[in-house]
């Protein structure tokens, strides 16, 4: 995907700004994750000022750190654990200053919720940056960026997701989640996952989800589901012809880049046959090897 034209002039891509970097991130954070929401830019805590801050589609708060061309990762990274640490210890000052800088986000009968996420932006991560990231506590995306001059004299920023660690194969030791952990509270969630289970048994009666501690399998490392408040997040090998479809970007639990994808679910009206064809050509094509 690719986010806006950041700088007019015909300077070099590599003396663009951190803080063009960040006005492009921000403006398009829907293009990142579906849901994403900004509230506010260069958010002063007591330990410092976090970069950005947004909110996903589960009011879960995302602090997001910025590094511009040939900035160090592992300080973006070291930043946003200290700033994630402090967040989390003082959840009501979080969800003041949310209702106070947007108060269409969330208004005063609701509360952010304690789960508290990291979004790192680099133009490059070192492995062994990677390797932290999936050994750390909160969910973490890790987010590259390419910068490339035009014909007419601007620069274009275009992103790549290279890690989500709500859908990777986590390296953390935690104890095992039930599939019932996965719905407290998302009553809508998983009545989506009870009718997409209906449909699934119809083909498959011997189907037996599994939980992990971040997601549902369905058949591993074949299809799963990332269990949202009101919605699921349904990925699968192969292609698929529908809206909303996004193909992965990086290495998952389900496959590498190219051969499968993922698509979000919140209505039961979504879950037509087209999903489920989808679903089971994955689950005939992983018989065959």
């Amino acid at each position: 995907m690719s986010l806006e034209w950041i700088k007019p002039g015909n300077a070099g891509a590599r003396e663009v700004a951190e803080t063009e970097i960040q006005r492009a991130f921000e403006t398009h954070l829907e293009d990142v994750e579906e849901g994403l929401q900004f509230v506010s830019s260069f958010v002063r805590t007591p330990v410092g000022i976090i970069d950005t801050l947004a909110l996903d589609s589960e009011k879960r708060p995302m602090i997001l750190e910025f590094k511009k061309p040939v900035g160090s990762d592992r300080d973006a990274l070291i930043q946003a654990l200290d700033y994630y640490s402090w967040c989390t210890e003082n959840g009501s000052w979080l969800t003041d200053f949310v209702r106070r800088a947007r108060p269409n986000l969330l208004n005063q009968e609701e509360n952010l919720s304690e789960e508290v996420r990291v979004m790192l932006v680099a133009e490059e991560f070192e492995e062994r940056v990677k390797r932290a990231v999936q050994g750390i506590e909160p969910e973490a995306l890790l987010v590259e960026y390419d910068l490339r001059g035009t014909a007419s004299g601007q620069t274009q920023i275009s992103p790549r997701v290279v890690l989500d660690t709500s859908i990777s194969t986590s390296r953390k030791p935690h104890l095992p989640k039930s599939i019932d952990d996965h719905f407290k509270g998302k009553d809508s969630a998983r009545q989506l996952f009870e009718r997409l289970l209906e449909d699934i048994r119809k083909f498959d009666p011997s189907v037996q989800p599994a939980a992990t501690q971040s997601y549902i399998n369905i058949w591993v490392g074949v299809v799963g589901v990332v269990i949202r408040k009101k919605h699921l997040i349904i990925h699968s090998r192969g292609k698929l012809d529908k809206p909303g479809f996004r193909e992965w970007t990086s290495w998952g639990s389900w496959g590498k880049p190219g051969e499968g994808g993922s698509l979000s679910v919140g209505n039961v009206s979504e879950l037509d046959s087209t999903v489920t064809n989808w679903i089971r050509n994955a689950h005939e094509q992983s018989k065959r090897y």
